[in-house]
């Protein structure tokens, strides 16, 4: 409510926008963060990369970081919200999007039951989806072998599916 103030009184008020989406961030309000970050992105007072990035940096230390797989999908596809990010930007937010995405499936059908199969069938179907969609930033990581992804996402799907027809 100060911030608001603040925009009142003087709306190029230098960052912030990003102040006021770090504070909804912090508070776990991550949609009201989004509002913020969109409006200062279409009223061209913060980079869209910048806002993007915001969101993504909590996801990472708070979600991919902490193993939160869930927590990690959800701060992400806020973060691919932001209108016209970098397509830099767009292939890393795709890339981790899809890592939290396998991992935390890979974790969830350890049991190899017909419902953890069920549910974690349609995740590693997504990440392989996505995975393709990080090709830029992934080449510019030595560390990531997205083929290596996509092959492993893959069997987990064919594992699943013979649990799943098993199952039936």
């Amino acid at each position: 409510a100060a911030l608001d103030k603040v925009k009142e009184m003087n709306p190029a008020y230098p960052g912030i926008a990003l102040r006021q989406a770090n504070w909804l961030v912090q508070a776990g309000r991550i949609d009201g963060a989004v509002g913020v970050l969109r409006a200062a992105v279409q009223g061209l007072t913060v980079e869209p990369d910048i806002a993007a990035g915001l969101l993504f940096a909590d996801a990472y230390a708070n979600g991919i970081n902490k193993q939160r797989y869930s927590y990690a999908i959800s701060g992400i596809g806020a973060a691919k919200q932001i209108p016209n990010a970098s397509s830099k930007m767009t292939s890393q937010l795709n890339f981790w999007h899809a890592f939290a995405l396998y991992m935390g499936a890979v974790a969830e059908q350890e049991p190899q039951t017909l419902e953890t199969a069920r549910a974690t069938l349609p995740k590693f179907q997504q990440a392989i989806q996505i995975f393709p969609l990080a090709r830029e930033y992934a080449a510019t990581q030595q560390s990531i072998n997205l083929n290596q992804f996509l092959t492993n996402a893959q069997t987990y799907v064919e594992i699943q599916e013979a649990i799943i027809k098993r199952g039936r």
